[in-house]
Order: structure tokens, then C-alpha cells, then sequence
């Protein structure tokens, strides 16, 4: 690939290489991307068919209670609790809360099991359709979420233009996405590791998707996307069901994101609430904040 599929700049630059793969920077937009070597019909099918069973020990995302609960107050606390859709739902526990919370909610998801898992848990209807094939009606939500989606997307900046035209004025998009700045730094220093059993497990906690968004990036697509006011900050740590047994590399992971978790706090408090050290980011971006 010679240049970069966002903002089609030639300036780009080889990053690393996962597996067979080679991690590219856009030195323009400061996007990371791998190359692509895959098809979004590929990719679509094995979401829709594959990725539940795959990832189930993740789909109970009690772990991540907090952090939806983070994300609902500060949406309430800057718009009205109207209609929420939630991209990527899984198996609906944000919805599920926000609902008790007093929104009337909405979500979309492609995996078949996952939507079924909803319905008999929640007893949450979801759109089990590809976001492509959505409605995106002008102008319908309030708040639009979501959680560890944009950097499996193919086409995410598409979804955002269409997130924009579907927000309310004064609607809020929330978004959280692994910290591309924080994984792809951590894992290019890994090639440094001299022994492979060690620098492999270090690996497992570094999440490459098919792109890696910094904050920079993050600003200038939503900016290109119509949003106004944007807000980024570090997330809270959360432990995936897969890091908590007791077998050595489980329990080194289990250690490293605890620490994750100390180092994130400290450096939370020390910098007066404008800094995390987290695996993850949460971004806020407003339709027409700016104009209140």
C-alpha cells in the first residue's frame, strides 16, 4: 500500500509487522493500519458466524459495568436521555443499563449469537444486521455508542459521517478504543525481548485490529466528520474473563493489567484528572456543542 486510507497521503512509513503483516503510520493523519491483505466480505462473515464463538469467555461484559456506567453519566449530563443507539452491541449489557437508566435504546450487532444472547438475557431486540445495511435516519438519536468497535471496522470514518447525520443537534457520540499510541509503542519495543516464550506473552496483551487511533487522528476524522467539541481521556482498566485463571501466563496478564491499573490511577491523580495510563481510551464528540 502506498499511501495511507484515510487521508490517501503517500506519506507513510513501515511501523512493524504482526505475524505476516506490516503496521504502517500515516505520518499525514497519524493513523496506524495494517495492509491490507483481506476482504470485508471475509471480515463480515467471520464477525457474523465466527467471532461469538471464538470470543465467548468475553462476551460477559459484567467486567465492564463501570465503564458503561462512566459513559452514560457524562452523556446524561450533556444532552437530553432520549433515544441511545448503541454500533456493536454484543450482548447488550450497555443497553440494558441505560434502559433502566430511563433511555429508550436501540442497538445493532452482526454476530447471530450474540443477538440471541441478548434477547434471552435482557430481553434486548437488536438490529442483527452488517452496519452497512442500517438505516441511519437524520437526525433520530441522542446518544450513539461504541465499545471496542471502530478499530475492527473496515470503513470507520464512514460510520462516523453517518453517526453525525443520525445525531440530534446537541447529540453525543461516545466512543472506546483500545490506546493506539500505548499498544503499538509497547509492541514495537517487544521485538527487543531477547527470549520468545516471554516476549510472546508479553504480545498477548497488546491489541492490533485492523487500525490503531491516537488522539491526534482522533480529533482530525471527527473534525472531518462534522463534530464539534471533542473529549478524550484514559479509560478504566478491565479484566478480560480470559486473564483470571491461575495457569502462569493467565496469571502474568492478570499482574500486568493490574499494574496497568495502579500506574493509570497514579498518573490520573498526579496530573489533576487530565491524563490515564490505559490500555484503552474514551472519546466524547459533540454535533453541535460547540454552539451552546
Amino acid at each position: 500500500m502506498s499511501h495511507c486510507p484515510y487521508c490517501e497521503s503517500p506519506r507513510i512509513r513501515w511501523y512493524y509487522i504482526v505475524g505476516r503483516e506490516s503496521v504502517r503510520h500515516c505520518l499525514n493523519c497519524d493513523l496506524l493500519f495494517r495492509e491490507k491483505t483481506y476482504s470485508e466480505k471475509n471480515i463480515s462473515d467471520y464477525y457474523r458466524k465466527d467471532y461469538y464463538r471464538d470470543w465467548e469467555q468475553d462476551q460477559d461484559d459484567s467486567q465492564r459495568v463501570p465503564i458503561y456506567l462512566d459513559a452514560l453519566r457524562f452523556i446524561e449530563t450533556n444532552t437530553n436521555k432520549g433515544i441511545l443507539l448503541d454500533v456493536g452491541a454484543g450482548c447488550g449489557g450497555l443497553l440494558s443499563i441505560a434502559r433502566d437508566r430511563g433511555w429508550r435504546i436501540e442497538g445493532q450487532e452482526i454476530s447471530f449469537e450474540s443477538c440471541r444472547k441478548a434477547k434471552q438475557k435482557y430481553g434486548v431486540e437488536l438490529i442483527c444486521d452488517d452496519i452497512r445495511n442500517m438505516d441511519w435516519e437524520v437526525n433520530r438519536f441522542d446518544a450513539i455508542t461504541m465499545v471496542n468497535v471502530l478499530d475492527h471496522l473496515p470503513n470507520p470514518w464512514w460510520v462516523l459521517r453517518k453517526a453525525f447525520s443520525a445525531l440530534k443537534k446537541d447529540g453525543v457520540i461516545y466512543m472506546r478504543v483500545p490506546n493506539g499510541n500505548l499498544h503499538s509503542r509497547l509492541y514495537r519495543i517487544s521485538h527487543a525481548i531477547p527470549i520468545k516464550s516471554v516476549r510472546e506473552r508479553v504480545r498477548e496483551l497488546m491489541v492490533i485490529h485492523l487500525y490503531h487511533f491516537s488522539p491526534r487522528f482522533f480529533k482530525k476524522v471527527l473534525k472531518d466528520s462534522g463534530f464539534g467539541t471533542v473529549r478524550i481521556c484514559g479509560s478504566k482498566v478491565t479484566y478480560s474473563s480470559r486473564s483470571t485463571s491461575l495457569d502462569g501466563p493467565k496469571l502474568s496478564q492478570l499482574l500486568i493489567r493490574r499494574k496497568f491499573s495502579i500506574l493509570s490511577g497514579m498518573l490520573y491523580r498526579l496530573t489533576g484528572g487530565s491524563a490515564r495510563f490505559s490500555p484503552s481510551i474514551d472519546v466524547y464528540a459533540f454535533k453541535d456543542w460547540h454552539q451552546r
